[in-house]
Formats: structure tokens, sequence, C-alpha cells
């Protein structure tokens, strides 16, 4: 006769990786749903505000003058009603996304991580101005945060100028103000930075502390561009986290100065979206 051979036992899986996979497909799809309704929210937000801006229509009752150039308006008496908190308008030409209100708290630096600019909870926060600097930016270096988002929403963008050819062809700021001024500034440099260093001073004793602060930045930077510096420059710190598993303070700023005030339109070669 011949002989039977064994069975083989069918392998089972090990119910605890099996466990420990649900579990991570679970927590992958609850932070991946996280993200899109934190996108979606942020969307929301960003079609809300462009309510707000007003692109003035071309003037074409004199068919040979020359088309001007398209300045946006904004509706400040709108923003003002829903937040008592917006000081300004900031735009980045060509920057994808850079279109928001600047905010300011006069007591809470932190106020602004978690809420947009109505005051609304939102995990995007706002563009927000230090509560120690001057509303009307008129203090030697206005710092305004915003947040690194994925999405390249809020200051999401900053991390672009860390390449110089982005730099060069992006060198514009623009800050609108209720008062009706617009302040154009010049990108000096982006750097890598401390929250927290003397990057984020606002004021400067001295003109050698001015072009002391100077220095160290350009020493910090990234990338550069070379312009004339001086002791009594306004200037505007953008900053933004460094990128993701980078120290916990690690900071990405954009240092601009002011170039003109009241400007009616924007340098030659550069170009704004509403």
């Amino acid at each position: 006769m011949e002989e039977k051979s064994p069975k083989k036992k069918k392998k089972r899986g090990n119910p605890l990786l099996l466990f420990i996979f649900l579990v991570s497909l679970t927590v992958c799809g609850y932070f991946l749903v996280q993200e899109i309704q934190k996108e979606l929210s942020i969307r929301e937000m960003e079609a809300d505000i462009q309510t707000y801006i007003k692109v003035p229509e071309p003037d074409t009752e004199d068919e040979e003058a020359p088309e001007a150039e398209t300045v946006n308006s904004f509706d400040w008496d709108g923003l003002l009603s829903e937040s008592p908190y917006v000081i300004g308008w900031i735009q980045i030409p060509g920057s994808e996304r850079v279109n928001y209100p600047i905010v300011q708290h006069p007591e809470d630096n932190q106020y602004f991580l978690t809420r947009d600019w109505k005051g609304d909870a939102q995990a995007a926060g706002a563009i927000f101005l230090n509560r120690h600097n001057s509303s009307d930016f008129t203090d030697m270096n206005s710092v305004i945060y915003g947040h690194r988002m994925k999405s390249g929403s809020m200051f999401g963008t900053l991390k672009y100028y860390e390449d110089q050819a982005y730099l060069d062809e992006h060198p514009y700021v623009y800050i609108f103000t209720p008062e009706g001024r617009q302040l154009t500034y010049e990108i000096i440099c982006c750097a890598h930075v401390s929250d927290g260093s003397d990057a984020y001073l606002m004021s400067f004793r001295t003109p050698e502390e001015r072009m002391a602060y100077y220095d160290m930045m350009l020493r910090r930077a990234i990338t550069r561009r070379d312009m004339e510096l001086g002791p009594f420059d306004t200037t505007i710190l953008l900053s933004t986290c460094g990128a993701a598993g980078s120290d916990y303070y690690a900071r990405v700023v954009v240092l601009a100065k002011l170039i003109g005030i009241d400007v009616t339109g924007y340098p030659e070669g550069t170009e704004t979206e509403a």
C-alpha cells in the first residue's frame, strides 16, 4: 500500500501584524481626510476673501489712450466690518496664492496661528503682523508670519525663494493699507534662521546696528540680490516654518526693502492676479 503523504497545514496570517496593518490604514485614512478637509476649508476661505478685491474696469472711452496698468483696490469697509483685526493686504505677484488680508492681534501673537482673518477656528491660521509692530508698517523692520502649508497656501510658497532663479523672477512684494497706500518692497534675500533670533529685531538704536543686521542676514542667506542698503531703510520680514523634519525652531524668512509708497502700478515686467 502506498503511504499517504501528510497534509500540509494551511498557513495562517499573523493576527498581530494584521491588526497593526488595519490600525495603520485607519490612521493614514484619518489624516488624509483631515488634510482634505483642511484644504477644502482653506479654499473656501480664499474664495471668500476674493470677494473683497475690486479690479477696476479699463477706461474704454478714449480708444487711443494707452491701456493703464490694473491696480487692485479693496473693500476695506467690508473687510473691517468682518474683522477689526485687519490692517492691510499682502500680494506677491507670480507667487502662487499669496493674496491675503494681514491681521494683527493687539495682545496675543499666538491668536492667529489657529484662527483665520475673521478670528474663526482655522488650522491654516492667518497672515499676521507681530503685535509689537506698528500697524501702519512704519517700523524699521515689520515681521509678518504665516504657516507653511503643504498645498502652497498662506506662506507655503516662501520656500520657492530658496531658488535663485525664482527670486530673480519674483522680486516684489506689495502691501496695501486701509488708508489707501500701496507699499512696494523689493526682496533682499531668503535665509534660514531660528525663531527668536536677531533676525526678528524690529528696531535698531544706531545706524551701525542697522547695517550689522543686514550683514548678518546676508551671511545667512540662501539666495540674495545685489541691492543698495542703507541705515534708514524700512523693511519687512516674511516668516514661515522650516521644512518638514527640520528643527522645531527652524524658520524660512524673506527680507524685503521698501522702495515705493503710493505707487499707481506695478513695476514694469510684473503681473498680478486677483
